[in-house]
């Protein structure tokens, strides 16, 4: 399955997809942990961003990635090797 297809595919339905290869793989809903953790890692971002005076947009839903504005830069969830890590304060 295309790209295209998949969008198109995908666009009315309820639960989330993603396309892996050419197929179709149902996506679990979040859990409330994740969605803290996740609320917490932009808001971080967003104060850095802003601390150093860059230009900064949150974007909080899923939105597939060929449907974001080109100009927009985003990370994902692959793994990465930090030269360190901080941790969150609770």
């Amino acid at each position: 399955m295309s790209l295209d297809e998949f969008l198109a595919w995908s666009a009315d339905r309820p639960r989330r997809y993603e396309l892996i290869g050419g197929e179709m793989h149902a996506k679990f809903p979040q859990r409330a942990r994740h969605a803290r953790t996740r609320f917490r890692v932009q808001i971080a971002l967003s104060d850095a961003l802003s601390a150093l005076g860059l230009p900064r947009r949150r974007l909080s839903l899923d939105v597939p990635r060929s449907r974001l504005d080109p100009c927009l830069h985003g990370c994902d969830s692959a793994p990465t090797l930090p030269d360190r890590l901080r941790r969150m304060p609770a």
